[in-house]
């Protein structure tokens, strides 16, 4: 009975390492109808409506690493093949190291799919998030 039970036990060891979980993401970006707040921040939207504000909020794990992010917007066409992306919006922050979240929001004036995506400045080659969401 307790090899039986040491065996069980080895394998849900053994399953829960190569099962390959990970919670190792640094950063959430989540979007929102109303401006984020710590009562409405798990409420997540992916579609919006044209000409009315889309709140967003970056959320760290850990603290920012460093005092200049770049928002970028990307709209995406389906009437090309190929690349089929324009830049919709840009803008960057200045953010406060100290807190492990920034919000703001932005106003897209046309229907459309979009990836926004948040770049430090160090290296505006490589997000470090970016997700995508609906205006209708």
């Amino acid at each position: 009975m307790i090899n039986r039970l040491k065996k069980i036990c080895f394998f849900i060891f053994l399953s829960l390492i190569l099962s390959g979980c990970s919670f190792d993401k640094d950063y959430i970006l989540l979007f929102n109808t109303q401006p984020i707040t710590q009562d409405n921040y798990k409420i997540d939207y992916i579609r919006f409506e044209e000409n009315k504000p889309i709140y967003y909020g970056i959320f760290a794990t850990k603290y920012f690493k460093f005092d200049l992010i770049r928002v970028q917007v990307i709209k995406t066409s389906d009437k090309t093949n190929i690349l089929g992306y324009t830049v919709a919006y840009t803008k960057d922050h200045l953010i406060n190291r100290n807190k492990q979240y920034f919000t703001d929001y932005i106003i897209l004036r046309s229907k459309g799919h979009y990836i926004m995506q948040i770049f430090y400045h160090t290296n505006i080659n490589a997000p470090i998030i970016m997700r995508d969401f609906w205006v209708e």
